[in-house]
């Protein structure tokens, strides 16, 4: 019986095993187990629902203070809890980065946009990578006049605009998954309306956040 009982034992235990190889396999959440995104009926779920922009031409969209790509590729797979979007920039082929849109979000309220990044044979960074990212990049507002950015820095306490990445998971060897939370807290009657800069890791030179409940319909500080 005793014979029965270890084999039994170490049956379950080979079997705990595998599981736990296999839930590796299948991609690894590495920092909120509980992250869950939230959308309403009104939200555009995916940026085929953005709008082209249309407002004004804008000869070529060049930026000049791009990051250096270490990624093979840096997509935009997922937005939620926008009501509109605009895409703003859309790189070339000689500069695969990400596109740049303007997404509107109300006051008081949280949105979602998930990147994807493979890093090929480039090393991947660790989790953590992001979340220090996060911590020491600073938000720019959109001057009145459209034509350039107003620094804000990390430690603002004006503005209600905030950026994290909430739910950070690997993919496979070389590629991570990246959902970045927007927030729009204790939102002040002079902000909305306003367009801020926010920094996405491998986005050129970032994406366009427009607290209210129309995007922003002018020139920008790169056209």
């Amino acid at each position: 019986m005793d014979k029965v009982i270890v084999g039994m034992a170490a049956a379950l235990g080979i079997i705990a095993i595998l599981i736990i190889l296999m839930a590796i396999g299948a991609g690894t959440t590495v920092t909120n187990m509980d992250f869950e995104l939230k959308n309403t009926s009104t939200d555009i779920d995916s940026t085929d629902g953005c709008q082209p922009r249309t407002y004004i031409q804008t000869p070529g969209g060049k930026f000049h203070s791009c990051p250096a790509l270490v990624t093979t590729s840096a997509a935009l797979t997922d937005i939620n809890g926008f009501p509109a979007c605009v895409e703003m920039y859309r790189s070339d082929n000689d500069e695969p980065y990400a596109t740049t849109y303007d997404f509107v979000l109300k006051p008081n309220s949280t949105g979602y946009i998930t990147m994807e990044y493979d890093f090929g044979t480039n090393e991947r960074p660790e989790p953590e990578f992001f979340v220090e990212l996060a911590k020491s990049s600073d938000i720019h507002r959109l001057a009145g006049d459209g034509t350039s950015w107003i620094f804000v820095p990390t430690n603002h306490t004006s503005l209600s605009v905030s950026v994290a990445p909430e739910n950070v998971a690997i993919v496979d060897p070389t590629a991570l998954k990246v959902t970045y939370t927007i927030e729009t807290k204790n939102t002040k009657q002079e902000e909305i309306g306003s367009t801020y800069l926010i920094n996405i890791y491998q986005v050129c030179t970032g994406q366009l956040i427009t607290i209210g409940e129309e995007p922003y319909a002018g020139r920008l500080a790169w056209d």
